[in-house]
């Protein structure tokens, strides 16, 4: 009864009866050969699969199933007292030596990352593609290799990563690249290895506790022109600790937006404070530009100055800082919740701390990597913006798959080695949608992104404002600055 719908066996049973294969003996041995063809062809592929790139088929639901199920944004959770270099296979962890024998060579990460998109040497697929070969390689000779970092991986390669993490999140296998790349800087970090200008601010991050190579007793100096005073939270109680950060503390733009969020947590009576120069650089970049000793040494000098400090709960302006403490600081010592800014603004307006009008302005968002991406805070800086009458306009790519600026990893302070900046080309897609406003939640999204519109010559179209910004006016703060729509 069900016959016609084997639609390839029906045909070929009546190609049989036209041949005359219809006696019982021509039907058996027929039946052999089709079964022992079959079988054959399973066979074929059982050897042959395993011995090619193919080999995916077999790991790809293991791989899914053994997944990472930490906070996306750690990696220091398997390191041990071994640090981050890896120079061999025999540095990779089994899930690492999996990933290899998984990959689909779809291109899924090559496709979003931002360093293949400029221009720049790396290809996250060919960089697990090149492990993989060379560990077949390595298999069938009985050769060890021990020159994956600048042997297999070129320095080239590694160096361009900014560590945004848009490969880990296209690939269909949750196939970890950033560890890997990391890992093999480490090593080229340990042989000196490295761009002049990365060097310049691992030496900075060591002497100074901070990239701009400023004394540690400037750190507060942004403070200046208040007409109130910030607490020092390690000499008297405080409700909020705010652990700024190198930009916000340094960067004179990034200083203006600073000054503002003490203004409106003043304005809504939060009784807030800092560490002054007991903060240090939170050690984010410091760890993913493979330097991990050094982040021990930053992390460790900020833990004892939390430890110091009297106060009920911690946030920063900083995304980079709020994935250190976050995610990096539990094995130091610190546990507390940390919250970004964007989600202490949110409830103080919602509490009604902060009382905000509408605006009245159009804007698009961009969500940074280390916010976004690395630790899943999306809504909160839309719905600030939203409670301030802002009209969001997305662009194409948002959220999860928002385009990096391209500062992580430490390539902020290294020059562009390809063609278009990820920043111009992020700014070029804001202007697709229409909006005279790029608003932003990060200090180094701060500076690329004013940078890059200096760049890209569209400074009467796009204006790049933080959120803060946004948040002071909308509490009638300052003189008005941001235009209502239609002017």
């Amino acid at each position: 009864p069900v016959a016609r719908s084997h639609f390839l066996g029906y045909a070929l049973s009546h190609l049989w009866q036209a041949l005359g294969w219809t006696t019982p003996t021509a039907a058996s041995v027929g039946y052999s050969i089709g079964y022992l063809m079959d079988i054959g062809v399973v066979f074929f592929f059982l050897g042959y699969l395993p011995n090619s790139k193919h080999f995916h088929v077999f790991l790809a639901v293991p791989t899914i199933f053994l997944r990472k199920l930490r906070p996306a944004g750690e990696l220091t959770g398997e390191t041990g007292d071994a640090g981050l270099a890896v120079r061999s296979y025999r540095d990779l962890n089994w899930k690492d030596l999996l990933d290899l024998f998984t990959c689909t060579e779809c291109g899924r990460c090559q496709a979003v990352c931002p360093a293949y998109a400029s221009g720049a040497p790396l290809s996250p697929k060919h960089v697990i593609l090149e492990l993989r070969d060379a560990l077949n390689e390595a298999m069938r000779t009985g050769q060890t290799r021990e020159d994956l970092a600048a042997g297999v991986v070129s320095a080239g390669e590694l160096w361009s990563c900014t560590t945004c993490g848009a490969c880990q999140e296209a690939c269909p296998l949750f196939i970890e690249h950033v560890p890997k790349i990391v890992g093999m800087r480490a090593a080229l970090l340990e042989d000196g290895e490295l761009p002049q200008a990365a060097q310049k601010a691992l030496m900075s991050f060591d002497r100074q506790q901070n990239s701009f190579s400023q004394p540690s007793r400037r750190r507060p100096e942004w403070a200046k022109g208040l007409d109130f005073p910030i607490k020092d939270a390690r000499k008297e109680p405080v409700d909020w600790l705010w652990f700024v950060g190198d930009f916000a503390s340094y960067d004179p733009r990034a200083q203006e937006v600073s000054r503002l969020v003490a203004q409106i947590l003043n304005h809504a009576g939060v009784d807030f404070g800092i560490l002054y120069e007991g903060e240090a650089n939170s050690g984010n970049d410091a760890l993913r530009m493979g330097e991990y000793g050094l982040f021990e040494s930053l992390a460790e000098k900020n833990v004892e100055s939390l430890r110091q400090a009297s106060y009920r709960r911690v946030f920063t302006t900083d995304p980079h800082s709020l994935n250190a403490l976050r995610n990096e600081y539990q094995r130091f010592g610190f546990d507390r919740p940390v919250m970004h800014y964007t989600e202490a603004l949110l409830e103080l307006i919602s509490a009604g701390q902060l009382e905000v009008r509408e605006l009245g302005v159009k804007a698009t968002y961009h969500d940074p990597c280390y916010l976004g991406r690395w630790n899943r805070i999306f809504d909160a800086p839309r719905e600030v913006l939203l409670r301030c009458g802002v009209e969001l306009v997305e662009m194409p790519r948002n959220r999860e798959q928002s385009f990096c600026c391209g500062a992580g990893g430490g390539r902020i302070w290294m020059e562009e080695s390809g063609g278009e900046r990820p920043a111009d080309q992020r700014i070029k897609e804001a202007l697709t949608v229409d909006v005279p406003y790029f608003v932003v939640a990060c200090p180094k999204d701060i500076a690329m992104f004013s940078a890059a519109v200096v760049a890209t010559s569209c400074g009467e179209r796009l204006r790049v404002v933080d959120v803060a910004e946004v948040v002071h006016e909308a509490c009638g703060l300052g003189s008005p600055s941001l235009a209502v729509v239609g002017d």
